[in-house]
């Protein structure tokens, strides 16, 4: 039996070391080369990546070959088919599972897996199976290499049970040879010292092979201790100091003041000069609205032409070519935006009922300040409990599509079908809504945009948006890009710019702040740190005249900024960013600090703690300034934690 037994495990481990190099091929093949991940083709460094990803799963396949060998003197070769069969189809649709992630979020499993804990589950499935990402064959290839899979290893079976029973002798010498090749496989060598592979192993140079070298089982482990983690975070988890020397170190001070408030430190004053007051406010987030929507490369097919004739030469207008994104997706870009607080990576709307309102938010504050506030978003209100959190921050309405479908049915011209997906109601409806529906009374509206998103399915040609001219921009500029995604950034630009043409002229007393809430993971060629964690930034007052008071920032700095421009001079009110823009042309910041989601930029460059982006290339890096500008961001965030869990007020 222990022959018997040896052989077969040898079998199991040996088709599974076959199954995930050949899935970790077609990774390569279908990620790297059919969706273009990889810049060029580089044999050696292909190797390598798949030299190092043997080393990783090799140990996965270690503990499933442990385990069957130890269940193969248990059951009989029936019961053992099953876990067989369990392990197999286990791996392969992981594995699948991580390209189709890879596809939707340019990286491997991570933290963005937890929408499918506390995100609309019936939203992300129906977008699933909305054919966008062929699902349906991506299932059915899995099903097929599952079986073949099973069917390789029945086969094996039955040729090792032709194998008469050798000598004691050489019974003996199988089996250590099969525990050494667990101690190989584990430890990565023959050794009973285990190494750290992320420490050890040389990684491959291009960005997209380096990323797909870990196995699957171990990122969805670490997507798993990453969600314990927030379970059971504590403030050393982002910066290992105590509250006390934490606030010492981020506010510069010598010594704490006696009654330790941390919104007094954070407070800040207005510096606005302008006798014009502004009633009507537009903070409008976008859905992946980003930075290199605005590259000049996309003006032939006057991708932006309209928000950019807004924003060129205009003294009302101002544009920021460096800023960044404080979270990776919706939720968590809204929550940091509402709140006022840094990106902790926690769900915030698990915690209603036990956060208070922060006195960061930006709602807040606007209705210290009179203004009627209101959260407009295209999709359900419970997407995430949405209107519930808002309304614990500040919002005294919310709007959602139910309302902007009743209005529809008011209205004499109905929009082209279909207008509204499993994510929400067409923007150029809720910007209608929003238009018909805000009165004199000031206001204060937050709007989130939804129709820049999968399934894409804005019926364009009914909107003339020029498809033919942008399938053949793509074309010729050799870009990796289904053409109705440039054309919906084509549309929304031109839906926003009416937007904000007619309500100016219908309240000239108005500010529009845009950004996105995210970068747009569709990015055509290969992306650094520019791409990947910048958004814009364009605020516009049509009876202002704006003036920067830096030229960087996050989304962290929106909320200062709307308060210095709307709130009367020496308005005090508490933040953790800074007013980027301000109608007096004398007020500047010095030597800002832009603080986004593992990132941070100052006046030189982009930090991520691993890698930058130098806006002048032919400079040289100040490394070790951007390391302690970026303990900044580790301070806020461990500050921010604070204010979450447990208050303003910390005693001595």
């Amino acid at each position: 039996m222990l022959f018997k037994n040896t052989l077969k495990t040898f079998g199991f481990i040996g088709i599974l070391i076959l199954l995930a190099i050949f899935l970790k091929i077609t990774f390569i093949l279908y990620l790297g080369v059919y969706h273009h991940k990889m810049p060029s083709w580089d044999t050696a460094d292909i190797l390598l990546c798949l030299y190092n990803s043997m080393q990783y799963d090799n140990r996965n396949i270690a503990f499933f070959g442990i385990l069957y060998f130890l269940l193969s003197f248990v059951f009989k070769n029936k019961g053992v088919g099953i876990y067989v069969s369990i392990i197999y189809s286990f791996y392969i649709f992981l594995n699948i599972s991580n390209m189709l992630f890879y596809i939707i979020y340019d990286d491997t499993f991570n933290s963005n897996l937890l929408g499918f804990i506390f995100d609309d589950k019936k939203a992300i499935f129906q977008t699933g199976i909305s054919g966008e990402y062929f699902l349906s064959i991506k299932i059915l290839c899995a099903i097929m290499l599952s079986f073949f899979s099973i069917w390789c290893y029945k086969k094996s079976l039955s040729l090792l049970q032709k194998i008469p029973t050798p000598p004691l002798t050489f019974i003996i010498i199988s089996t250590i040879c099969l525990l050494f090749s667990f101690v190989f496989m584990i430890n990565a060598s023959f050794s009973l010292k285990g190494k750290s592979l992320d420490q050890q192993i040389t990684f491959s140079r291009d960005l997209f092979l380096k990323n797909i070298t870990t196995d699957s089982l171990r990122s969805l482990y670490l997507v798993y201790k990453g969600y314990k983690a927030i379970q059971n975070s504590k403030m050393q988890d982002f910066y290992p100091q105590d509250i006390h020397t934490t606030l010492k170190q981020y506010f510069n001070l010598k010594k704490l003041p006696e009654n330790l408030e941390i919104y007094e430190l954070l407070k800040q004053y207005s510096h606005n000069t302008s006798q014009q007051k502004i009633n009507h406010i537009f903070y409008i987030v976008s859905e992946s609205l980003s930075q290199w929507h605005f590259d000049t490369l996309y003006d032939s097919i006057d991708m932006l032409s309209a928000t950019k004739k807004i924003i060129n030469n205009n003294p009302h207008a101002l544009y920021f070519d460096t800023f960044l994104e404080n979270a990776p997706s919706t939720a968590k870009s809204l929550q940091s935006q509402i709140t006022g607080l840094l990106q902790l990576d926690i769900p915030l709307q698990n915690l209603i009922g036990k956060i208070p309102t922060f006195k960061t938010a930006i709602a807040n504050q606007a209705k210290i300040l009179g203004y009627k506030t209101t959260f407009y978003y295209g999709g359900g209100a419970n997407w995430q409990k949405l209107e519930s959190f808002s309304k614990t921050q500040g919002f005294d309405n919310f709007i959602d599509k139910t309302n902007l479908l009743d209005f529809l049915k008011n209205q004499s011209q109905i929009p082209p079908k279909p207008y509204e997906n499993i994510w929400g109601i067409s923007d150029n409806i809720l910007f209608d809504f929003i238009l018909t529906n805000t009165t004199k009374t000031p206001s204060f509206s937050m709007i989130m945009t939804t129709s820049n998103h999968p399934p894409y399915d804005i019926p364009l040609e009914k909107y003339n948006v020029p498809m033919e001219k942008i399938t053949h921009f793509i074309k010729d500029q050799k870009l990796f890009i289904d053409p109705k995604i440039l054309g919906h950034i084509y549309w929304y630009d031109k839906i926003l710019a009416n937007f904000i043409q007619n309500m100016s002229k219908k309240y000239p007393d108005s500010l529009f702040i845009i950004t996105g809430d995210h970068y747009d993971r569709n990015y055509p060629k290969n992306a650094n740190l520019r791409i990947t964690k910048q958004i814009p930034l364009i605020i516009y007052a049509p009876n202002l005249i704006l003036h920067k008071t830096t030229n960087l920032g996050s989304h962290i700095d929106i909320t200062p900024t709307i308060l210095e421009i709307i709130a009367p001079k020496n308005f005090s009110y508490p933040s953790f960013g800074k007013p980027l823009a301000s109608t007096n042309p004398h007020f500047k910041i010095q030597n800002h600090i832009a603080l986004g989601y593992f990132v941070i930029a100052n006046h030189q460059m982009l930090y991520d703690n691993n890698d930058y982006f130098l806006y002048n290339s032919d400079s040289t890096p100040d490394i070790l300034q951007a390391q302690k500008d970026y303990t900044k961001l580790n301070q806020a965030r461990a500050i921010s934690w604070y204010l979450l869990f447990k208050n303003s007020k910390v005693s001595k």
